[in-house]
């Protein structure tokens, strides 16, 4: 059940905190890709010698884009949106409990498809 009413209330809630986090993520996107020097790295590949194998994660870092799949989409990429989605939701259902809507939504007699599946 998607209501268009309640959607736009919440982009219009949530587009600055939705706007940090994206400055945020592209920020460390920009210094992953600015900070990469594939020599650097290989020295320091050469350097450690064997001892790590290659099946290990540093395996494929020698190139730009394996550079930005190990640490950009490794973490961040995964971690920042996630916080972002645990604030939101937190700030959604907070604001109904506040609201006193979300209690009569749990009271009310009704199947569970009636609440958008929620009991």
């Amino acid at each position: 059940m998607f209501s268009k009413a309640i959607f736009k209330q919440t982009v219009k809630e949530n587009w600055k905190l939705w706007a940090i986090f994206t400055a945020i993520l592209s920020a460390f996107l920009f210094m992953t890709i600015s900070t990469f020097d594939s020599k650097m790295i290989q020295n320091m590949m050469d350097m450690m010698g064997d001892r790590f194998g290659e099946s290990s994660m540093f395996a494929n870092i020698g190139t730009l884009i394996g550079s930005i799949s190990g640490t950009f989409y490794g973490m961040l990429a995964v971690i920042l949106p996630m916080i972002y989605i645990l604030i939101t939701a937190n700030g959604l259902v907070a604001s109904k409990v506040d609201k006193g809507s979300m209690a009569y939504l749990l009271t009310r007699c009704g199947c569970a498809g009636e609440t958008g599946g929620v009991l």
